[in-house]
This record gives C-alpha cells, structure tokens and sequence, in this order.
C-alpha cells in the first residue's frame, strides 16, 4: 500500500502522458496481491481497490 501510495504521488507530481489523462478526476488505485495485512483493509484517504487472488493446481489444470 506504501508502495502504490508513492506511485501515486510521483504520477500527481511528474503528470505524464497529460494529453491523455485528465489528472483533475480521481484516480482509483489498485492492488492485486495474494493476500493484504489487515491494516491495509482500514478506511484511507485514498481511493484503493484490493483484488486478492490465489492460484490452485489441480491436476494439469491451473485454477485460479
């Protein structure tokens, strides 16, 4: 979350690609990790969205 919060600050502060993007709307940031420390579930400030996901091999078959 400390990470993804930094890139969200350096893309606020460097604004690329500005032709593109209109950086007066906001952003959602995402996350997408096998599992997120409970602190990470808290309210922020921020506009966060937390995908979890798991991977499970049956057999040859990869489910996920």
């Amino acid at each position: 979350m400390q990470q993804l919060t930094r890139y969200y600050d350096a893309l606020l502060e460097e604004k690329p690609f500005q032709e593109q993007v209109d950086y007066d709307r906001v952003f959602e940031l995402v996350a997408i990790a096998p599992s997120f420390h409970r602190d990470n579930l808290i309210d922020h400030a921020l506009n966060f969205k937390l995908i979890q996901f798991s991977i499970i091999k049956k057999g040859d078959i990869i489910w996920n």
